[in-house]
């Protein structure tokens, strides 16, 4: 028989599993991505090449001894065919080998939607910001993120925690992206979560602009981002005890107005029936 590769496999970007070349399917891939075939020779190979359309030059198989597996990869950046020249130690070769067909596809970047909060708020430092997402991809997901940025810090205050670096001063402009999730197994290609994003690394009267960031399976991967979102820390208790004092110095001020109509009543409303006790306006008769 003439040689040919047997059991033919291709693995994909973005797939867990290798997928069976037939030569009346085109093999789809994502465009930039990696593929990987693998064969088992029916027969000992002297020579063994991958041809194809879209390389400038024949790459030759990786082939195991002892009629081992014999293995090639390459990048699809355009659509395109591919053959396998196989030769024996005694000279035989297909004349008219199998002819694949290769289809690369477009893979853009994901989408991601940012679900909540959607309009700036207003926060303290105890606080946990509940932050919800969606994510899409035409090809798979691989982790997605929180990316962080300063828009704007009070001067002269410290980080607390190490969420921006050591503790430095927090400039504003200052960046920093925080892995979620990964999805090692089984990219899917969408995907809705949330994240508990606690407040207590950032110093009262910042301002954050936030965003959920979210990769492919591309190599490399590519990368989308949501609409930004905008939370403002803010010391709520000390406004609450300002409040207070505001209203305290309210009450002060409405007694002591009180008190001072009282006296004036005093003074300028004398009680009718009332006697004079000299006689500056007669007698001594009714006032």
């Amino acid at each position: 028989p003439l040689p040919h590769l047997e059991s033919l496999l291709a693995r994909l970007p973005g797939r867990s599993e290798p997928v069976s070349l037939e030569a009346g399917e085109p093999l789809t891939v994502r465009r930039g991505g990696r593929v990987a075939l693998i064969g088992r020779p029916n027969r000992t190979l002297a020579r063994a090449f991958l041809r194809a359309s879209f390389l400038p030059v024949p790459v030759a198989l990786d082939c195991a001894p002892a009629g081992g597996d014999c293995s090639a990869g390459f990048f699809a950046h355009e659509d395109g065919s591919f053959q396998f020249d196989l030769e024996t130690a005694d000279g035989r070769k297909d004349p008219a080998p199998v002819v694949y067909a290769l289809k690369a596809v477009p893979d853009g970047p994901p989408t991601v939607l940012l679900l909540s909060p959607q309009a700036p708020l207003q926060a303290s430092p105890s606080s946990v910001v509940p932050v919800a997402f969606s994510l899409q991809d035409d090809s798979g997901l691989s982790r997605v993120a929180l990316s962080v940025r300063v828009l704007h810090a009070p001067s002269g205050e410290r980080r607390t925690s190490s969420a921006f670096g050591d503790g430095g001063p927090l400039p504003p402009g200052s960046a920093r992206e925080f892995p979620l999730q990964r999805f090692d197994r089984g990219a899917p290609k969408e995907f809705i979560g949330d994240y508990p994003w606690e407040l207590s690394d950032l110093p009262v009267g910042a301002k954050i602009e936030f965003r959920v960031a979210a990769y492919d399976d591309a190599s490399p991967a590519q990368r989308g981002v949501s609409e930004p979102g905008i939370v403002e820390i803010v010391d709520f208790e000390a406004g609450h005890r300002a409040m207070q004092q505001r209203w305290r110095k309210a009450e002060d001020l409405v007694e002591r107005l009180a008190a001072r109509e009282e006296r004036i009543r005093d003074l300028y409303g004398a009680p009718s029936g009332e006697r004079r006790t000299s006689s500056a306006f007669g007698d001594g008769g009714p006032l």
